[in-house]
């Protein structure tokens, strides 16, 4: 009978014990959720033309930037040219705050950059440009060379007190040469 004393005791706590537990199973329990926002949306977006690097210019390319976001993955890109509704450049996900994109003729081109992140995508920030292919390409270099020529001066006469004995050699010549045609006559 002591045995059945035990059991009857035991029953009436493990039944107790299953109704808890299982009420706190059952029962709703609220979730925390990380709050999250989807970015806002760029700004400064600036198309550049020619792309220039460390002062080498490329012509054949645009260069489209935009000011960083903080909790961002990453920037959704999309360059499109105006005229012919053409897209050069579609990048999903670039991690850097600038995209070269090729120019091939003039046009005006479109740049429209959202950033990303894992509650959505923000809205796009816009830049147009003219890009004027037409602009000349080659640059022109003068180069001057200088040359010195030394020309020899003619032998001045002797100075000082030589002049009396120079100046009397030549009337001696011109007196030589003059009688000589008196007696060629």
């Amino acid at each position: 009978m002591n045995g059945l004393r035990k059991l009857s005791l035991g029953i009436p706590i493990v039944l107790v014990m299953f109704l808890i537990f299982s009420k706190l199973i059952t029962s709703p329990v609220p979730l925390v959720h990380a709050q999250c926002a989807v970015p806002t949306q760029v700004t400064n977006v600036v198309i550049t033309f020619p792309n220039c690097d460390n002062g080498t210019c490329n012509y054949t390319q645009g260069r489209c930037a935009w000011d960083t976001l903080t909790g961002v993955t990453g920037y959704n890109v999309k360059v499109t040219a105006v005229t012919t509704n053409t897209i050069v450049l579609d990048q999903q996900s670039n991690t850097s705050t600038s995209s070269a994109f090729p120019v091939a003729t003039t046009d005006t081109y479109r740049c429209d950059v959202s950033a990303v992140n894992a509650c959505g995508t923000g809205v796009a920030g816009t830049s147009t440009l003219l890009c004027n292919t037409d602009v000349a390409t080659t640059t022109t270099t003068t180069t001057t060379t200088t040359t010195t020529t030394t020309i020899p001066s003619a032998p001045l006469p002797p100075t000082g007190s030589n002049n009396f004995v120079w100046f009397g050699f030549a009337g001696v010549v011109v007196a030589i040469i003059g009688f000589s045609f008196l007696f060629l006559l």
